[in-house]
């Protein structure tokens, strides 16, 4: 669930630009990846665990790991560590967290070296609570997302071995290959999940570069970001301290006062933009040497040099760039629609249908009415000067085929294109992929959207049933209740109201449909997935598990409201007074917050959280992760945080 949620995000991370920083290992994490299908015996293959693994099941994006081993027998899973950005590294250490012995009978293990290279145990390793050392020998670790350990061994139970910081040292992290070397912390621990699902890890960006929006610098982490905001991208730069961006804004001079101001905006207002005076006003006669007098174009087609005030006041038009009237920049080269050229006022070659062009000042001995075809985007075909066609958004071809027949390819295609959020937007095939959406020829209408394929009704933070237009896959990872109609409205709220019922299964085995308060009360588990099918105690009983303790293991942790919106109740259950920490992770595995850590007695208790980090802002809204690890025992929560 947590690999199909991260899934998009992760894609457009793995895929932006950045600078390669081989020997800063900030941002890397350790991953436990169990490679699906492939087998495990007691007999290795001819090059070794670590060479199989990298000529036959090597991933390359962190929504391909898989934290998770399903069945009981002999298995082989790997330590890897992953930088979106290829990294140099010479050692590296971690350990295994706590957990119960037995559930994992450890029969081959070792380092995935480069070359040669120094293995550096603790005495019990492996087992819980011990570490192990790395050092390569003669080749550093080069790459992405590179295996540095194996173990093999036979799965026996359901559990989680987590990855952790070795308890020697309590480091846990990567040295790079100076001389002394640099260390920088895994910034995630994976787990291996026997029969459960593990700790994803993906690392986190973190270079920033220079995005220069309006002259204005910002620091972003990837080009796709800038790019969104319609800013220019520097990789070059990684610092806004100066301002390296180019500034927009210089000194406007309006006869003898002083502005600052765009350049668009200032001739505007009539006056003269100097970007080579900077952006102030100083010293207070800047625009002392800026003549007040610039050509004016009268309606005649005549120049004359005079003010803007006096320009305007004959209805003409001021050039504050232009001090001369030889030549004439009031007639330029107007191209005829038979693509002869005339030298013209403008208004006099828009009065024939032609097109002005007064780059050429009146001079059409460099002929600019060249002839061409002009493809336009809706697939028409016209005879024009480039620089219409260009005006049009169209596409010129510098030699004339003509128009009959018509030479431009046939405008693409428009339909409708659903995003990832179920959006519905008109595009063509490939903005539409572009845009990482689904194309549908089929459909060429958003009103009513034909995105959503159905309505969820969900039980969150609202009495009742809440609504929520959105497909099956995701509604069913929220524990919601799916229904493929497409009434294109949660309004009125088609779900049914009042406490839902569905499957709680009970310390002593049984199941009853009860609501979530009622299991909770009588000490259950409450498993809306199942909705309110008829009860069956086979599902309180998984294979090759005492129904009962199973029962009082799930029911240690439950969330609820969940989703939600402002505020959620965390409740747990001990059997023995332990050791509990409880706290909440974001979906790369990163902790927000810490809501518990200490001694607890044996029973109920319960914690809120109010959807705030340790620094006291409000989280983003997305998926996150309720963890309670006791003596010997740790369990997930999923939680949906809504806007």
């Amino acid at each position: 669930m947590r690999e199909t949620l991260c899934g998009l995000a992760v894609f457009l991370l793995f895929t932006a630009t950045c600078v390669a920083q081989p020997a800063n290992l900030d941002c890397g994490v350790y991953i436990a990846h169990h490679p699906i299908g492939m087998a495990f015996s007691s007999d290795p293959p001819p090059a070794g665990w670590c060479q199989h693994y990298l000529d036959n099941h090597a991933i390359t994006d962190p929504a391909e790991q898989n934290p998770r081993i399903h069945e009981i027998g002999p298995a082989i899973w790997y330590v890897l560590a992953f930088w979106y950005e290829p990294k140099e590294w010479c050692s590296c250490e971690f350990g295994l967290g706590r957990y119960t012995g037995e559930v994992f009978g450890f029969s081959d293990w070792g380092a995935c070296f480069p070359g040669t290279g120094l293995e550096v145990p603790t005495a019990g390793w492996p087992g819980p609570e011990q570490g192990v050392a790395l050092i390569a020998g003669d080749v550093p670790w080069q790459g992405t997302m590179i295996p540095v350990y194996y173990f093999a061994g036979y799965v026996y139970e359901q559990d989680e071995i987590p990855l952790a910081v070795h308890p020697g040292t309590g480091f846990g992290g990567f040295r790079n290959c100076d001389d002394p070397p640099q260390r920088w912390d895994a910034v995630c621990l994976g787990s291996m999940g026997l029969f459960t699902d593990g700790l994803y890890c993906e690392p986190i960006p973190c270079h920033t570069y220079v995005c220069c929006l309006d002259g204005e610098c910002t620091l972003l982490e990837f080009e796709y970001e800038c790019e969104l905001l319609g800013g220019e991208w520097h990789p070059e730069w990684e610092s806004c301290e100066p301002n390296p961006c180019p500034s927009l804004y210089a000194v406007c001079c309006i006869e003898w006062e002083c502005l600052i101001a765009r350049e668009g905006d200032c001739d505007e207002m009539g006056g003269i933009w100097h970007p080579d005076r900077g952006v102030e006003c100083w010293p207070e006669d800047i625009c002392a040497s800026t003549p007040s007098w610039s050509a004016c174009c009268l309606p005649s087609g005549d120049c004359v040099l005079i003010s803007v005030d006096e320009c305007w006041g004959l209805d003409g038009y001021w050039y504050p760039h232009v001090f001369s009237c030889d030549p004439n920049p009031c007639r330029g080269s107007c191209c005829l629609p038979d693509l002869t050229c005339v030298v013209m006022t403008e208004s006099e070659c828009l009065d024939v249908g032609g097109w002005w062009v007064l780059d050429y000042w009146g001079a059409c001995d460099s002929d600019p009415c060249v002839d061409g075809t002009c493809c336009l985007p809706d697939g028409g075909c016209q005879i024009v000067p480039e620089d219409e066609c260009y005006m049009l958004g169209g596409t010129w071809w510098a030699y004339n085929y003509g128009c009959d027949p018509n030479p431009c390819p046939p405008a693409a295609e428009e339909a409708v294109c659903c995003h990832y959020d179920l959006t519905c937007e008109i595009l063509t095939e490939s903005e539409c992929e572009d845009a990482c959406g689904q194309w549908h020829p089929e459909w060429d209408s958003c009103d009513p959207s034909p995105c959503v394929d159905g309505l969820c009704c969900l039980y969150g933070d609202i009495p009742g049933y809440g609504c929520a237009l959105i497909p099956e896959e995701p509604c069913l990872n929220l524990a919601g209740w799916w229904a493929p109609i497409n009434p294109g409205t949660c309004d009125p709220n088609p779900c049914p109201t009042g406490p839902p019922y569905a499957v709680c299964c009970l310390p002593s085995g049984e199941c009853e449909l009860l609501d979530f308060e009622e299991c909770w009360n009588l000490g259950g588990v409450w498993y809306p997935e199942f909705g309110n099918i008829p009860c069956d105690p086979v599902l309180c009983q998984p294979a090759g598990v005492d129904a009962a303790e199973d029962v009082a293991d799930v029911a240690a942790l439950a969330v609820a409201p969940n989703p939600f919106t402002g505020e959620t109740v965390i409740r747990y259950r001990l059997e023995n007074p332990a050791d509990v920490h409880l706290a909440i992770y974001d979906a790369s595995g990163r902790r927000v917050r810490r809501l518990l850590a200490g001694a607890a007695p044996a029973g109920a208790g319960s914690v809120g959280w109010d959807g705030r980090n340790a620094a006291g802002s409000r989280v983003a809204p997305g998926t996150y992760f309720c963890r309670l690890s006791t003596d010997g025992e740790v369990i997930t929560r999923q939680m949906i945080v809504l806007e």
